[in-house]
Order: C-alpha cells, then structure tokens, then sequence
C-alpha cells in the first residue's frame, strides 16, 4: 500500500527515513515536504499530486493535523494516521465541556 507521510512542524521529509527503511518492501512509503504556503486548503492541494492510487496518510504532529484534514476531504482513504497530533484543527474539541469533577479527581489522584 502506498502511504504519504507528512512530518511536523520544523521537520522534513528525512524525519522518516528509520520508518521508510522498516517498511521497504511492504508499503511505499512516501515522504513529503510540508513548506508553505500554510493554508489549510493550500497544503491539501499541494498533496493531491502525489496521491495516486487512493494511498494512506500517515502524519506526525502538524502533519497528523494535514492528515486528519486529507481524511475528511477524501472519504474513501483507507487509513488516517495521526502519531502525535492534535485532532481536525478546523472543528470544536471534543472536550468543549469537560467533566470538571472527574479532572479535580484526576489531579488528586496524579499530585
């Protein structure tokens, strides 16, 4: 299967050469550089040129954000991963109300 992979922020597509190495021969394993512009829209459009063939999406901080985006602009993606990251930078948190006594009781329990 062929998997873009999109680094953070400050790195680059050599971030992932340990995970290339790992994966020869099972996946192709396809590093991108992430370089602005930073819109969103523009950053899943410069993707689009490499994405023949429906491929996974793997991205590591900021480029698990680009990947969380790429999945809900590509439905059809068979895998969205997000090692590190920060969910879909453009929805509401899950944790808009968050359950205040069970994170006082977490603090107790963690201090």
């Amino acid at each position: 299967m062929k998997v873009l992979a999109l680094h953070g922020a400050g790195g680059s597509p050599s971030d992932w050469e340990k995970v290339v190495a790992e994966l020869d021969g099972e996946h192709e394993i396809v590093p991108l550089s992430l370089e602005g512009p930073w819109e969103w829209e523009s950053v899943l459009d410069r993707i689009e040129p490499h994405a023949d063939g429906n491929p996974a999406v793997l991205g590591m901080s900021l480029g698990g954000m680009v990947a969380a985006l790429w999945g809900r602009r590509h439905p059809e993606c068979p895998a969205v991963i997000d090692i590190d990251g920060h969910g879909v930078p453009t929805q509401l948190q899950r944790h808009v109300n968050p359950d205040l006594a069970a994170i006082a009781g977490l603090r107790e329990m963690f201090t």
